[in-house]
């Protein structure tokens, strides 16, 4: 490579990266808003994994299948609001967000 074509790249890159700073602050807010909404349901599904093991060790079955059928009722329940909500908005993200819920 010769030096003309280097220093281009550089300048690109330069360029490039000015881009990448100056993003609008409403989009770097709603970038912010659904990685906030991921985190808690991300934080959500381990808090269920955690209660499921716990009640799975500490509990005994007939208790246990209480407490899970509570906890399905519960998803059941929200996830059944999420796809009524998707639908008076006619949103996809929102459908699957409610299919994931019923899925768990």
């Amino acid at each position: 490579m010769n030096k003309r074509n280097i220093e281009k790249g550089i300048e690109m890159g330069d360029e490039l990266e000015e881009k990448r700073k100056n993003i609008p602050k409403e989009v770097s807010q709603q970038i912010i808003k659904k990685m906030f909404i991921h985190i808690l349901k991300a934080v959500g599904a381990i808090v269920y994994a955690i209660c499921i093991n716990y009640i799975y060790m500490n509990v005994d079955q007939n208790k246990s299948t209480l407490f899970i059928k509570i906890f399905s009722t519960i998803f059941l329940i929200v996830g059944l609001i999420e796809l009524e909500r998707a639908y008076k908005k006619d949103s996809g993200r929102i459908v699957l967000s409610g299919i994931e819920l019923l899925v768990l």
